[in-house]
């Protein structure tokens, strides 16, 4: 086997190995029997065998020697928390999503039968997006419920429930309590503009469900997860019910105006909404070169998937197909003719006018919708009283993948127009 070490503690070792026949990564973790915490550390195998989850890592093989413990684990690929943060940022409505995600992954171990299970050890380094996924890792400090109470290794700061510290037997408040820092900390990574502009009710809403889940007192904090869960639901745009197939074709009056970043950004948007999009390039090889840039996306036959976006070579057969046609001058021959929503994306500059009035000419469909990408309200205005046509401003996002609440509203109007 080939063998790279990731990590190094005093309790463990973990090393990320491939078989050389098969090729195939796993993790193997190699714990000292040395260590005042072994029995606690090796109890993470004893949890991870008990459950059959696919969001936590299967367990392979569990052998000793005479002075280690070694767990053989599946390999989750994907980025974690502090790297999805690192890479593209974060905002309001992501850690609201991801706090969601969270909340499923704990409901399914707090249900888990005979035995109850809490996760406990909380950290961003814990939690790994593989494609469109959340998965979680590292269960050594997890509990059952009933189970001897023992102070837990060392636990993440800023992340762990007071009580854990105070050799205290933990219920789902604790939990509670981490899933609520974790979204405290994707927060934080929003910088040090207001959490939504003015423009969405999240500011004050969240903060108030924040608030009661990191009380001190566990007494005063959600009671469940499922009312943490729903609470968190209750800050999402309203999902729309899918009906059948609908096309949109999405054009820019120049090169490099941003149609691929406004299809993708507006897919993600769409399927974070409930509706299911899919997003349908001009160039079929492009969704590899884009799996090239994000290699926590997945293929599968020819669908890729990455946190809510997703995308095909072919013609999807469910909800919104969004599809990317490319320059204004590319559309006459590439526009599908069954298309039902004609999204142009332009920068709103005088110079354009006269290429937006060409449009005018086009064949079926009427509706169009022009959306502005990299411009500012007072040029967005002078261009839509022009035009006497609305047009929607695109936020300037740094990542299409990363879905803001401005994001979200133009999905809307988009799929009213539909």
């Amino acid at each position: 086997m080939a063998v790279e070490e990731l990590s190094m503690s005093q309790m463990s070792h973990v090393y990320l190995v491939k078989h050389i026949a098969s090729g195939q990564p796993y993790i193997i973790k190699r714990l000292s029997k040395a260590h005042a915490l072994y029995g606690q550390m090796r109890r993470e195998a004893d949890i991870l065998c008990s459950m059959d989850f696919t969001f936590a890592p299967k367990v392979f093989r569990v052998f000793e020697d005479s002075d280690y413990s070694y767990i053989v684990m599946e390999y989750f690929h994907g980025d974690d928390l502090c790297g999805i943060v690192r890479k593209y940022g974060s905002t309001p409505l992501s850690a609201v999503l991801f706090g969601l995600s969270i909340c499923s992954i704990l409901k399914q171990l707090h249900d888990h039968y005979p035995i109850p299970i809490f996760y406990l050890d909380f950290s961003p380094k814990h939690f790994i997006l593989c494609g469109s996924t959340l998965k979680v890792i590292d269960f050594g400090a997890s509990m059952l419920r009933n189970g001897p109470v023992k102070r837990p290794p060392v636990l993440t700061p800023g992340f762990c429930a007071p009580e854990l510290n105070q050799q205290r037997a933990p219920d789902e408040r604790a939990d509670i309590y981490g899933a609520c820092a974790m979204v405290r900390y994707l927060l934080g990574a929003c910088g040090p503009t207001p959490m939504d502009n003015g423009d969405s009710p999240l500011s004050d809403r969240l903060g108030a469900i924040l608030d009661k889940a990191l009380q001190t007192n566990k007494r005063r904090r959600f009671r469940r997860t499922d009312d943490l869960y729903q609470s968190l639901k209750s800050l999402l745009p309203g999902t729309v019910s899918s009906g059948k197939i609908k096309r949109i074709a999405v054009i820019s009056l120049k090169n490099g105006y941003g149609a691929t970043h406004v299809s993708i950004a507006l897919t993600s948007a769409m399927n974070l909404l409930g509706q299911p999009a899919c997003y349908i390039p001009k160039d079929p090889e492009f969704l590899d070169e884009l799996s090239l840039l994000y290699p926590s996306m997945t293929n599968s036959s020819g669908n890729y998937c990455y946190m809510h976006f997703r995308g095909s070579r072919a013609p999807s057969d469910d909800g919104v197909m969004v599809m990317d046609i490319g320059r204004i001058n590319d559309a006459a021959t590439d526009l599908p003719k069954e298309t039902d929503l004609i999204l142009i994306v332009a920068r709103g500059a005088p110079w354009e006018y006269g290429s937006a009035v060409s449009l005018t000419g086009m064949p079926e469909p009427k509706r169009r919708l022009f959306v502005l990408n990299g411009t500012d309200r007072q040029r967005a205005g002078e261009f839509s009283k022009r035009l006497f046509e609305r047009c929607l401003i695109f936020p300037n996002e740094k990542d299409p993948f990363i879905i803001s609440w401005e994001t979200c509203a133009i999905a809307r109007a988009v799929l009213d127009l539909l």
